[in-house]
């Protein structure tokens, strides 16, 4: 079981703002902690040497797949574990790659502990947000990981620090206690967070089956999947967009994207 990551090797990113449904203001965002894959590179050099473990990559049904083998000097042979991955939209095959080579270290330990982390919900006042030239809510504001406490692979403390801003903008567990006079997390109960962590480096704010399985938040087939109502009713989709939350023009606006690159390669196909 290879060590757990230090506060340094952890990146942070704002998965999405949360706004008010009326007034569309921002109300606060969910933080996601994530990691790239040369802190892989290094934990795997440190623990096995750097000629201590191998990969390889290897396409099934579609997608790839990615096999790391480490040499185990007692049993005198490679231990292998193998996973996939999932594609980014901004490089498909290149998401791929490194999304399973991190997926595939999860199983020698290599960042399990993110599976564990909170919900990390933070109220306006913890980001600093404008209106794009769509009218979406967006932040450039960089996020960290000033300390966190790991015991056995369970995530027990964590501190997120607005280093545009400055500030201590979330504390949890174990450490909370040590940031008593800097600001704390909104007592509001905070969304749920996805249920595992996401890899790959280039990643999208929201992925094609994402959007597809975003439930509605809209009066119009309120509570209803984006994906099915897409397809049974896609007159309504225009008016959602117009009138909807945030987050659902994104997944909207991730559909229409998704469309678009189908009827392109299809065309492509065709000359």
């Amino acid at each position: 079981m290879c060590r757990s990551l230090r506060a340094d090797e952890i990146d942070v990113r704002v998965q999405s703002l949360q706004e008010d449904s009326k007034t569309k203001e921002v109300t606060g965002a969910i933080l996601l902690l994530y990691k790239n894959a040369r802190v892989d590179m290094d934990i795997l050099d440190e623990e096995y040497g750097k000629l201590g473990w191998q990969r390889t990559h290897e396409f099934k049904d579609g997608k790839l797949y990615c096999t790391v083998s480490v040499w185990d000097e007692k049993k005198q042979m490679w231990i292998c574990r193998e996973d996939v991955g999932t594609e980014s939209n901004q490089d498909a095959e290149k998401g791929q790659a490194s999304d399973s080579f991190k997926r595939a270290n999860v199983n020698f330990g290599i960042g399990r502990e993110l599976y564990t982390a909170p919900s990390i919900w933070i109220n306006a006042s913890g980001i600093k947000t404008y209106k794009d030239n769509k009218g979406f809510n967006k932040s450039r504001d960089k996020f960290s990981v000033v300390e966190i406490d790991i015991q056995d692979k369970q995530i027990k403390g964590l501190v997120i620090k607005n280093d545009s801003k400055g500030e201590i903008v979330f504390t949890f567990g174990t450490l909370k206690g040590k940031y008593q006079g800097n600001k704390q997390p909104p007592k509001q109960d905070p969304p749920k967070p996805q249920k595992e962590p996401k890899t790959s480096e280039n990643e999208p704010t929201m992925t094609v089956e994402e959007a597809s399985a975003f439930v509605i938040d809209h009066e119009l087939h309120k509570g209803e999947e984006l994906g099915k109502v897409w397809k049974s009713d896609f007159a309504s989709i225009p008016k959602m967009y117009e009138t909807g939350s945030t987050d659902l023009r994104w997944a909207i606006d991730t559909l229409n994207e998704a469309v678009k690159q189908s009827k392109a390669k299809k065309n492509e196909s065709k000359i």
